[in-house]
């Protein structure tokens, strides 16, 4: 697929393996590379009732391949574009996701673009941000994420999916764990595998981290059987795994506890601000009523009691006709005239 990407000042052009897109797990798997960037002088005119602008129809058709699709982020852009250039669009919540996820690393992405976001461009905040933060156990509401959370949640979802794709590749090691050492573990998560395969390759060294992952008479039967994986276990390859995952796990714990930091100060500021809306609004009101008050105690006339032009506790205005008929019914003669103003 192609995305096109807009900019403060201009569109770029990705291409990226599009079936990712109809995955649930489509963030954590998509790869992006970057095609081309244009800078307009007045962006307006580049996709809008008119059309397409001639620049960005080259800067398109240049990389477009026949079948692919094109990834928009604006439904209008999608009318436009397959109306004018008859290439099928694309704009759906996982495009937006995309999209979200290219705005947090523009500088990156697009170097060439200058300008910055706005913070209005860059929200909503990204659905699956929202998700990974509650799963996290982090009550945030959107308007509370600024870039110190986006990027400790970003360290902290890449220590996750790097855990995940060492752990598919330690699942092999738990092979041989299961066939040499007749011990059951596939239910072992990450760390319970790379503690093993660290006690296999070195087998005479004692742990002194993370000791109390395995138990004892299982880290002694590796110790035991550690000969008899030579010619099996990759030593280095283990190794090297064994340190990723660790490094990770600290990782992890440092950044879910900044993280935390960040959200509950995130929070404070958030509830002050609203308490700080709500007080002017408060204010907003009261001064509104006591306005309002003080122009109806100047403005109404003074009642008498008995008074013939009182109806329910106002004073109504007639015509001169309805006054005179008033009059006259109630016994009374011909009324004074009133002078013309």
């Amino acid at each position: 697929m192609l995305l096109l990407f807009e900019t403060p000042s201009g569109f770029a052009l990705f291409t990226f393996n599009g079936l990712y897109c109809h995955l649930d797990s489509a963030v954590d798997v998509i790869w992006f590379f970057r095609r081309d960037f244009y800078l307009f002088e007045d962006k307006s005119r580049a996709i809008n009732g008119d059309g397409v602008d001639s620049q960005l129809v080259d800067l398109i058709n240049k990389w477009h391949k026949p079948g692919m699709n094109l990834c928009v982020g604006k439904p209008e852009y999608k009318t436009i574009i397959e109306s004018v250039l008859k290439i099928p669009c694309m704009c759906c919540q996982a495009v937006l996701e995309i999209m979200w996820g290219i705005q947090q690393q523009m500088r990156t992405l697009v170097p060439r673009e200058k300008s910055k976001l706005t913070k209005e461009d860059r929200l909503p905040t990204s659905q699956g941000l929202m998700k990974f933060l509650s799963n996290c156990g982090f009550d945030v509401k959107p308007e509370m994420v600024n870039e110190k959370i986006f990027l400790a949640a970003c360290a902290l979802f890449h220590c996750d999916a790097d855990d995940e794709k060492k752990l598919g590749l330690l699942r092999d090691a738990g092979l041989y764990i299961r066939d040499i050492s007749g011990i059951a573990c596939e239910d072992w998560d990450v760390m319970k595998l790379a503690i093993a395969v660290k006690v296999i390759c070195c087998p005479k060294e004692e742990l002194t981290d993370f000791h109390e992952v395995l138990a004892e008479d299982v880290v002694s039967k590796l110790k035991g059987d550690a000969p008899k994986y030579k010619g099996v276990a990759v030593k280095v390859y283990w190794l090297n795994t064994y340190h990723t995952v660790v490094s990770n796990h600290r990782l992890r714990i440092a950044k879910k506890k900044m993280l935390g930091s960040l959200v509950r100060k995130a929070k404070k500021a958030y509830e002050a601000e609203q308490a700080e809306v709500c007080d002017k609004v408060k204010l907003h009101g009261e001064s509104q009523q006591i306005a309002q008050d003080h122009v109806t105690s100047v403005s109404r006339p003074t009642i008498l009691l008995g008074d013939p032009t009182i109806l329910a506790g106002e004073v109504i205005r007639r015509s001169p006709r309805l006054n005179r008929k008033l009059h006259e019914n109630s016994g009374g003669g011909t009324p004074h005239k009133r002078p013309k103003y």
